[in-house]
């Protein structure tokens, strides 16, 4: 007789024949069409939770649908997608979540120079315990929450002619669903204009401006609503195959409407994205940021530091090797009558995939995190190690 796990997981097949492993995918280099994909697994977590007094481990069955469509000519093309995941867990029942997201993008280009960028994604996801901008003790069930993002770009210019400028507006709206946490419902506009001055070949001065109004729906003792701007300064560069990357450093001011509360910011912000390719089977990846973000706890921002390094290495064309590392420091001093929270985050990683055919992908992975914060009983530390078999077509393997 099947267990209440093994009739979860069923309903899953049957619900779900066709699902995708969530890489990026270059859309532009897709021929019109449908790519339907699959990635299935099977994982194993020590500390499901992530707390360090409810330490409980559990197994879990992973699913990740994707089917997009593409259509188009040179001038334009429409892309639909939906992207899903899903996870059963064989005890702890009440941490099961079915993860949805729908997007539709549509670009535009009358000429070289010209160029319009319109897309919109809705997504019904959750809060995963423990991890960043996240309550310290994680609920009995997962806070879950349905967000729309909504973004328009117009481009003019050619990176390769003097200059190009990018003008773009992003409205993102968050709903929570469960446990009581409506206030931190909210709307965010965020306006940005980038410039890009072509300088030496392959290289670009880059200066960006953007301003932010953050509109939360639930303001009754205190008004959590805020601004925000930046102006950041750097350079962007492209040198064949070897290097990309963009380092952008700045400031940045963040004014609180209810400054009885909440505490303004203004500082240094940063955002540093670097690939290194030596071989053309070798591949360094380097991504720093500090910037205030939002959070969903009641301390509505806090600063985030975030610094990750991720080496790839294929020894052969069916072997992948990949390890990654991250350090991340979190202050929630934005509320001035808060208890005063530091986290740390550090992780690391080790995968492994092996190309059995060309569409047949398996994967074996680890990964531990630990948390280190200011507040009592919050730390913790944590494994995963999984397993998982892909069904995708070639285009959509990891560069």
């Amino acid at each position: 007789m099947f267990s209440n796990f093994h009739r979860r997981t069923c309903l899953f097949f049957l619900l779900f024949p066709v699902a995708f492993n969530g890489l990026a995918i270059d859309t532009q280099q897709l021929n019109p069409g449908f790519y339907p994909a699959l990635q299935i697994g099977y994982a194993w977590l020590d500390n499901v939770l992530r707390s360090e007094k409810r330490e409980k481990a559990d197994t879990m069955f992973q699913a990740r649908p994707m089917l997009h469509w593409k259509a188009g000519t040179v001038v334009y093309d429409l892309n639909v997608r939906y992207e899903g995941d899903y996870g059963v867990y064989r005890v702890l029942d009440e941490q099961d979540y079915m993860d949805h997201a729908m997007s539709i993008g549509f670009g535009f280009h009358p000429t070289e120079k010209m160029g319009l960028e319109l897309s919109d994604r809705y997504k019904i996801g959750h809060d995963q315990p423990g991890v960043s901008g996240t309550q310290v003790f994680a609920p009995p069930k997962p806070n879950r929450w349905h967000d729309n993002h909504f973004r328009a770009q117009f481009t003019y210019g050619r990176r390769i002619a003097t200059a190009q400028l990018q003008l773009a507006y992003e409205e993102i709206s968050r709903r929570f669903q469960n446990n009581q946490r409506e206030f931190s419902d909210r709307n965010r506009h965020i306006g940005t204009a980038t410039w890009l001055y072509h300088v030496l070949p392959k290289t670009w001065l880059v200066t960006e401006f953007q301003y932010q109004i953050n509109d939360f729906q639930m303001n009754k003792t205190f008004d959590q609503d805020f601004d925000q701007w930046h102006v950041f300064q750097g350079a962007s560069w492209e040198i064949s195959a070897v290097t990309q990357g963009e380092i952008l450093l700045g400031y940045i001011r963040n004014t609180p409407k209810d400054q009885r509360f909440f505490k303004p910011f203004s500082g240094f912000g940063a955002r540093v994205s670097i690939n290194w390719q030596p071989r053309p089977y070798s591949r360094v990846t380097l991504r720093a940021k500090r910037m205030p973000q939002l959070s969903s706890t009641a301390s509505t921002l806090f600063l985030a530091n975030r610094i990750g390094l991720t080496l790839q290495h294929e020894p052969t064309e069916r072997i992948r090797i990949r390890t990654s590392a991250g350090y991340e420091k979190d202050d929630y001093t934005f509320n001035k009558f808060g208890p005063k929270r530091r986290d740390r985050f550090l992780n690391f990683g080790f995968e492994i995939d092996y190309a059995m055919l060309h569409w047949l992908n398996l994967g074996l992975r680890y990964r531990h995190d630990t948390r280190d914060s200011s507040l009592r009983l919050s730390d913790y530390a944590a494994n995963i190690i999984s397993f998982h078999v892909q069904i995708l077509p070639e285009y959509a393997r990891n560069p």
